[in-house]
């Protein structure tokens, strides 16, 4: 059944006659942006009065229940079986227009607004187009009976005072008045998918954070428990690379402006001297002496350097011997102490000393710190 364009403009507005953007979607952008007004309106009438039901001849388009059926859903339906054009759904709205304003006290509501529709479709599909379905195959479409159709075409017809007709200036300011509603609802929905979109990407965040601190939490956990020559590697293993970046944040390019970084195989020096510290504490347990010395070595490797030394490549290295080497040794003190030097799990003392819930405390109030200002910051 091809439509009839004698209703359209000269030139009808491209938008409304394009199948709505949706990925694999073949329903005209007009019935996406109808249901959209129909939606909004519905849902504003139910929060003025949401017990409303209807009154005098009207009440011929309430049902009993509310159609499990959504507005878009039944829309679709309607033009997947009719084939009605776009034209008539524009004119279908200029009806539920004129309608409501003809009968001030009706509200569009969950419980009237599918026979509302259906009516109004097929009485602007007679309206509009040459050919058309009988009353009865839309009541099929539509879910009716065939009777209660024709009486709500008949009430509504009376009710509109059997005015019909659509000129082109009207047909023309209600479609532009769809396009308007339709470039809002696009941009909506863009921001709706934006937000979607940093949702996921903040829950993907947030998990990876989880996985990922569960996955270091339990070695580094086993390890503290394990203490012993196995806490201290594993503390060596630390310091070095925490003191490998030390030096390269020092030898960076806004670091070191203004200002001599110490030679690379002086801050490789202090690292491997800064990794061997924990373990000459948990074997001799006074770590003084092997800094003060540690600290000799370094500043004669930057006297006998070529070149003229400067008072900065010196406080860098012995901050960062002080920093990096000689403060992590107080945690090899605080959890091994003195003689306790073989791990648990390999036979070594079973107790848990005080120096290990010590230690357990520390790294747990770090771990609550962190992870409270992680969280309070996304609260905030």
């Amino acid at each position: 059944m091809a439509p009839s364009l004698a209703i359209s403009p000269r030139k009808l507005r491209s938008d409304l006659y394009s199948y709505s953007y949706r990925d694999g979607s073949n329903t005209p952008l007009v019935i996406s942006v109808l249901s959209s007004l129909i939606k909004r309106t519905v849902a504003r009438n139910e929060r003025i009065s949401p017990s409303y039901g209807g009154f005098g001849k009207t009440c011929v388009f309430d049902c009993m229940e509310v159609p499990d059926m959504t507005i878009q859903s039944y829309l679709e339906r309607i033009f997947r079986y009719t084939k009605a054009g776009p034209s008539v759904y524009v004119v279908a709205y200029v009806y539920i227009d004129r309608f409501c304003q003809n009968n001030q006290g009706f509200r569009i509501s969950l419980t009237n607004v599918h026979r509302l529709l259906i009516t109004t479709i097929m009485i602007a599909s007679k309206y509009v187009e040459d050919m058309n379905y009988r009353n009865s195959y839309f009541a099929k479409v539509g879910g009716l009976e065939t009777e209660d159709l024709n009486n709500m075409e008949l009430e509504f017809l009376f009710l509109m005072g059997f005015k019909l007709h659509v000129n082109v200036s009207v047909f023309e300011s209600y479609c532009c008045h769809l396009e308007r509603e339709g470039v809002d609802r696009r941009i909506q929905d863009l921001q709706n998918v934006e937000e979607e979109e940093e949702k996921q990407k903040k829950a993907s965040q947030l998990k990876k954070r989880v996985i990922f601190g569960v996955a270091i939490g339990l070695p580094v956990g086993g390890v503290v428990l394990a203490g012993g020559w196995v806490f201290t590697l594993a503390l060596a293993a630390s310091v070095f690379i925490g003191s490998r970046e030390y030096f390269e944040l020092v030898r960076s390019r806004g670091i070191a402006k203004g200002m001599t970084p110490p030679p690379r195989y002086v801050s490789r020096f202090c690292s491997v001297i800064c990794a061997l510290m924990p373990i000459l504490t948990l074997y001799y347990g006074n770590i003084d002496i092997w800094v003060t010395c540690a600290a000799f070595v370094v500043a004669m490797a930057l006297l006998v350097q070529r070149g003229n030394p400067r008072f900065s490549q010196l406080s860098s290295t012995m901050f960062g011997l002080f920093y990096c080497g000689y403060l992590p040794c107080f945690w090899v003190k605080l959890r091994c102490g003195i003689a306790r030097t073989w791990p648990i799990f390999l036979g070594g003392p079973p107790q848990w000393t005080v120096g290990l819930v010590a230690t357990l405390i520390s790294f747990s109030g770090v771990i609550a710190t962190d992870t409270f200002a992680f969280l309070g910051g996304k609260v905030t």
